[in-house]
């Protein structure tokens, strides 16, 4: 009988063993997948983290670049006195014309600053108002953009290219060589540079 038990144990033992070894087998396996389906899905995504930083990225620097530009914008308003809109559309023309919108707003600083001074009749501008036409007083009244195009205007009806080039010196100062393109575009060229701006929704 002890024998026969001790057979019979052997069996289970046996049949046990068997079981066991599959079983390991088959978790091993299991263990396999689930450390490849694991890999794929970090493959996946650090694919979706990179497009995602490729997409992003570019958006993040616009946002930056533009928060920038309006920062700046802002601040030469406050130097200036000119509005941003107004800043912006003259920023436009200014560079389709070849210039920049420092060089421009620094020209038109100047005139501004003089024009103050012609009003108690000192300062250079003085005796180029008067032989233009205009009387300090009045342009010191108009908003800088309106009288820089007053200026063109009056700068324009000059025959004489030299006598025009000496007045504009007087009143824009060292700028004036660099907004000269500008200015040679007159008052209506430039109103509609800045309308152009204006429906490209630079403005």
């Amino acid at each position: 009988m002890a024998g026969r038990g001790d057979i019979q144990a052997g069996k289970a033992y046996v049949s046990l063993y068997v079981n066991n070894s599959q079983l390991v087998r088959g978790l091993m396996k299991a263990q396999q997948r689930l450390k490849s389906f694991q890999r794929m899905i970090n493959s996946i995504g650090r694919s979706f983290l990179t497009a995602g930083a490729s997409i992003t990225g570019p958006i993040l620097g616009a946002v930056a670049h533009f928060a920038t530009a309006g920062d700046a914008l802002d601040k030469m308003a406050v130097r200036t006195g000119i509005s941003v809109e107004a800043l912006s559309a003259l920023k436009f023309a200014a560079q389709k014309t070849g210039t920049t919108i420092d060089s421009l707003s620094q020209a038109m600083f100047r005139a501004r600053r003089r024009i103050g001074n012609a009003v108690s009749d000192t300062g250079p501008a003085v005796r180029s108002l008067k032989e233009l036409g205009l009387v300090a007083s009045e342009l010191a009244q108009q908003t800088p953009e309106d009288q820089f195009l007053t200026l063109v205007d009056s700068l324009q009806s000059v025959g004489d290219e030299a006598r025009r080039n000496q007045l504009a010196f007087e009143i824009f100062g060292d700028n004036f060589r660099q907004i000269q393109p500008l200015l040679s575009q007159g008052s209506a060229g430039i109103k509609q540079l800045m309308q152009e701006a204006e429906k490209l929704g630079l403005v």
